[in-house]
């Protein structure tokens, strides 16, 4: 998620290193951030908004570069199709990501879990990274 792109704490992407396989590092701009709101139909994403997350994205590519790894940045594509492209170019053993908690992402979150089912790739593996401590640490 463009609100989260730590790379020193970041529950899982810490994970996925952790797991001792390949990682790929994804970021997907998921084509219904350019569409308005179904209630309301507000922008979701305005030009200021774009800009940031556009900047924010290639600040997180240098990070990762400077630590040895690369960004890949899926575009125009809704995030549960792009993770079945994936699963026809790798062998996709766990997909990392931070859990979701809003209907629309809880949704899309389903999605992707399906498209890995479907496609008998692993599970996707989410963590809560929603506050600044971790709640078990509390």
């Amino acid at each position: 998620k463009t609100t989260d792109l730590r790379t020193h704490d970041h529950e899982p992407l810490c994970a996925a290193h952790a797991s001792g396989k390949p990682v790929l590092h994804l970021f997907v701009q998921d084509k219904r951030w350019l569409r308005k709101t179904p209630l309301g139909g507000f922008p979701r994403t305005g030009a200021l908004r774009a800009r940031f997350q556009l900047q924010a994205l290639e600040d997180l590519q240098q990070r990762l570069a400077d630590a040895g790894h690369a960004l890949c940045v899926r575009r125009g594509l809704g995030t549960a199709a792009v993770f079945d492209q994936l699963c026809d170019d790798f062998d996709v053993a766990a997909v990392y990501a931070s859990s979701e908690v809003c209907t629309e992402e809880l949704r899309v979150e389903a999605q992707v879990r399906e498209a890995l089912k479907r496609r008998g790739a692993g599970p996707l593996r989410t963590c809560w990274t929603y506050e600044l401590h971790h709640w078990e640490d509390l």
